[in-house]
């Protein structure tokens, strides 16, 4: 079968995927597959399935699809196609909480590149999905890292839908950090990169910085803007049928109505992204719904359920390495422990706590506090270590460089100047 043909088989089947026609889309995917015994052009069709899946948030599909794509690249002894098949797996598994395993593909997917791949489109690509995957682990000066490398990369081989995206991953590094300020204006650039471009961008990617946009008007308390923006990538989500975006929305929304204090409505909202994340193995956006039920009952003061609920959220948080929730479900479990005169259990999650903000670097270097204990205002660095920006406003510590690693600080490097 020649590519032309497969290409339009592909197309077909993602026609019929949408048209909620799943099983008929497979059986006419593995079907041309099946009848393409060139391990070039079979690689090549994969590729188009994984990008047509990939865009509607089948995650685990993608990854079963790269390993096959990885096996016709090693039969080939292609390095650029392992690299690609490497990326695939990375990027599929950041996307389904499987951070460790994505660290290790992208691992292996750098190691199979080079600058000169590609005019470094795909190393860029691979850089965004490692900054990803240390996002996905806490480690903030690890996605920082790479993605600066990414934005690099996008803006030397100019393409703007690897800086959008890029954007958007720095905007979640400071809503993470509590700064709310920079977080927005990372998910506005991105914004106004997909309004004012005129390129023909993704529905998914236009679904992703709404639903951003959402989740910071919440944290700034403008949620009738929260709402809207969260509504329009809800319909952007069921339009393409990416069940991935739409459980995100849902737990979204539920957090806007508990912002609202409409417990009734976040708690439909809730139970319905559960049901959604549960199906597709979403366990991030599980975390998310049980930090925001956590917050209800512990509004209602149905501390039973808060226990419950905080110590599940220990229990996926630990499972998938996310450890900036482990450490919030230490705190609420502290409090609760606090609240029932359990002096001993709440002293033990307070030692877990504190050594939990010390491994993930979030005492200040200068003032020793917490950074993002509340609403933050932080500086990074261009090693990028993170401080409070009021502690790095005197010229001492100019001077003296970094309390971390000793770099002096100089000036932001081009992604923090916004």
């Amino acid at each position: 079968m020649g590519q032309a043909n497969g290409k339009r088989d592909i197309e077909e089947g993602l026609r019929l995927f949408k048209a909620c026609k799943e099983e008929k889309a497979n059986k006419l995917w593995k079907q041309t597959l099946d009848r393409t015994k060139d391990r070039n052009i079979r690689f090549i069709m994969i590729r188009h399935i994984i990008s047509a899946l990939f865009g509607m948030g089948r995650y685990r599909d993608c990854a079963t699809l790269a390993i096959e794509q990885l096996t016709s690249a090693n039969m080939l002894d292609r390095k650029d196609y392992k690299a690609e098949a490497y990326w695939n797996l990375a990027r599929s598994n950041a996307r389904s909480g499987e951070f460790q395993k994505a660290l290790s593909f992208g691992k292996h997917a750098l190691s199979n590149t080079s600058q000169k791949d590609n005019d470094g489109q795909l190393l860029g690509w691979i850089h965004l999905a490692l900054a990803e995957s240390h996002l996905g682990f806490s480690d903030f000066q690890g996605a920082l890292e790479q993605a600066e490398r990414a934005l690099r990369q996008a803006t030397g081989t100019d393409n703007l839908v690897l800086e959008c995206e890029t954007y958007v991953i720095y905007g979640d590094v400071y809503l993470t950090l509590k700064d709310y300020d920079k977080a927005m204006k990372f998910y506005i650039r991105s914004s106004e990169m997909i309004r004012c471009l005129g390129q023909p961008w993704s529905p998914q990617l236009r679904a992703t910085v709404l639903l951003k946009l959402a989740n910071g008007n919440r944290k700034q308390r403008v949620l009738d803007r929260a709402l809207q923006y969260c509504e329009d990538a809800m319909k952007l989500a069921m339009e393409e049928r990416d069940y991935a975006m739409q459980a995100r929305c849902l737990a979204s929304l539920g957090d806007i109505h508990r912002s609202r204090k409409d417990v009734e409505k976040a708690h439909s909202k809730y139970e319905a992204s559960w049901s959604q994340a549960g199906e597709i193995g979403d366990h991030v956006c599980q975390l998310y719904i049980l930090m925001g039920l956590i917050k209800i009952f512990m509004s209602s003061r149905e501390f039973e359920k808060a226990n419950e609920a905080a110590a599940r959220g220990l229990e996926v948080g630990s499972g998938i390495g996310s450890k900036i929730h482990v450490l919030r479900c230490h705190w609420f479990l502290y409090q609760l422990y606090m609240n029932s005169e359990e002096r001993t259990l709440s002293q033990d999650h307070a030692k877990k706590f504190d050594g939990l903000l010390r491994e993930l670097q979030l005492y200040c270097g200068v003032c020793h506090d917490v950074i993002g204990k509340q609403k933050d205002n932080v500086y990074v660095m261009e090693c990028c270590h993170i401080y409070h920006s009021k502690c790095v406003e005197n010229s001492a510590f100019r001077s003296k460089g970094c309390p971390n690693c000793k770099i002096s600080s100089g000036l932001f490097s081009k992604p923090f100047s916004v």
